[in-house]
């Protein structure tokens, strides 16, 4: 069995910490007393089995963030064991382990309310701490939706560029049946020129060559109407060459146009899904609001109720001194 003396120092005034103190040594088996300093530390009286003293020590120790005021945090706690420097024995009686309010002789219903106070100083850090994690991941979910719209937006270029590739494509096809016109054009300009010449050469010969222009004249006949069949051809080959052009054109621009929709239909869900998340962010923040306020007046009516007792403690002390007989 050992007892000890402990100052704790930090953040440990108006956070519920003395209700915590209590409810660990409820929980290890220790024995003792816990109040307010007027330096703002917290003082503990504490006797038990060494075991059980060191894991409430190690318990008692709690870390918030000490830039908070609203966060419980423990800096540092003296430990003065009984027999060294420093070491007080308890400052009242006690039974098990008690808060000392630095009243006397309180009444139960005072005692209980005083003890409510307490549990909402300690729920309120609590909930403050809640609140501040909360907001860090709804911080990291908006973070994350930035970064899901910055994709798309990068996939969206990426099928323009597509669509700009397929209309160069389209004018290089453009270019080449252009030019094939031309060379055709050119060509048969060439035929008509050798013609004429060649007219020109028959009627200057004499009448023996009248038989052999009629036979050259029915070679270029036979000539002229091979050649007509085969710009028939060509004619045709280009008008199907062509048709098939257009279908796969055709192929592309519907493939292309059903890309598009399920990009649409892709954002269309992410915009619903985000929709989902801003709403449950905004249940979920009404919630916690609810909460503070619901703890804002708890608090209010426990100050009240609080201030209320001190005033009939004040009003009630001088009618007893009053009523004391005098010596």
């Amino acid at each position: 069995m050992i007892r000890a003396r402990l100052i704790v120092k930090g953040n440990v005034q108006g956070v519920g910490y003395r209700t915590l103190v209590k409810l660990f040594a409820g929980r290890f088996g220790v024995n003792g007393l816990v109040r307010n300093l007027e330096d703002g530390s917290v003082e503990v009286f504490v006797d038990g089995s060494e075991v059980s003293v060191r894991k409430f020590l190690k318990a008692i120790e709690v870390k918030g963030k000490p830039e908070d005021p609203l966060s419980l945090h423990v800096d540092e706690i003296e430990v003065h064991l009984e027999g060294t420097h420093g070491y007080r024995d308890a400052w009242k009686e006690y039974r098990g382990f008690e808060l000392d309010y630095g009243v006397e002789d309180l009444r139960p219903g005072e005692r209980e309310t005083l003890e409510s106070l307490e549990w909402s100083k300690l729920h309120f850090a609590g909930m403050s701490r809640v609140f501040r994690e909360e907001l860090g991941g709804v911080k990291g979910e908006i973070v994350g939706v930035k970064a899901e719209v910055g994709g798309v937006r990068k996939e969206i270029l990426e099928v323009k560029e597509g669509i700009y590739g397929v209309k160069e494509e389209l004018a290089g096809v453009r270019s080449e049946i252009g030019n094939m016109h031309r060379d055709l054009k050119e060509d048969t300009a060439g035929i008509k020129e050798a013609i004429v010449d060649m007219h020109r050469d028959l009627k200057e010969d004499t009448a023996g060559i009248k038989e052999a222009i009629v036979d050259m004249h029915r070679d270029l006949k036979e000539d002229t109407a091979g050649i007509k069949e085969a710009i028939v051809g060509m004619h045709r080959d280009l008008k199907e060459d062509t048709g098939v052009i257009k279908e796969e054109i055709r192929d592309m621009h519907k493939g292309l146009r059903d890309e598009i929709v399920g990009v649409r239909g892709e954002i269309r869900d992410m915009r619903v899904d985000m929709n989902k998340s801003f709403e449950e962010m905004a249940k979920r923040y009404d919630a916690i609001s609810a909460e503070l306020i619901r703890t804002r007046e708890d608090l209010t009516r426990a100050v009240s109720a609080l201030l209320k007792l001190i005033e009939e403690f004040i009003h009630e002390r001088p009618r007893a001194e009053r009523m004391q007989p005098r010596e």
